[in-house]
């Protein structure tokens, strides 16, 4: 899993190592990375970097391949990225939110 690759070769490497990632993710990793001249990637460069992360951000591929069997739980992306956007809500789940809020804010919930 090394070389210079293309963005289709880059999202090909994302979604083997992350097998969870779709599309949009994989393409939104790949313009976050650094490329070449010609928007080319140079894979083991990028592994190098993102495997390695501090404990501030947690890493965009998995390291070992043990690791590469367990959940992924979504593409987490380098910080500095642009937020990905809320859900739509739809009325209903407004209105179930709004009266949660109002019913425990007046103190009638009781969790027990």
């Amino acid at each position: 899993m090394g070389g210079i690759v293309d963005q289709q070769g880059f999202e090909r490497v994302l979604k083997k190592c992350c097998p969870d990632l779709d599309n949009s993710g994989a393409s939104r990793i790949y313009w976050l990375a650094q490329k070449n001249q010609s928007g080319q990637v140079d894979v083991s460069d990028f592994v190098q970097r993102y495997t390695r992360t501090a404990a501030t951000s947690e890493p965009i591929l998995l390291g070992s391949p043990s690791n590469r069997q367990s959940p992924v739980r979504g593409p987490v992306v380098p910080r500095g990225a642009p937020p990905l956007p809320p859900p739509m809500p739809n009325s209903k789940n407004l209105e179930l939110s709004r009266t949660a809020f109002v019913t425990a804010k007046s103190g009638a919930f009781d969790a027990t």
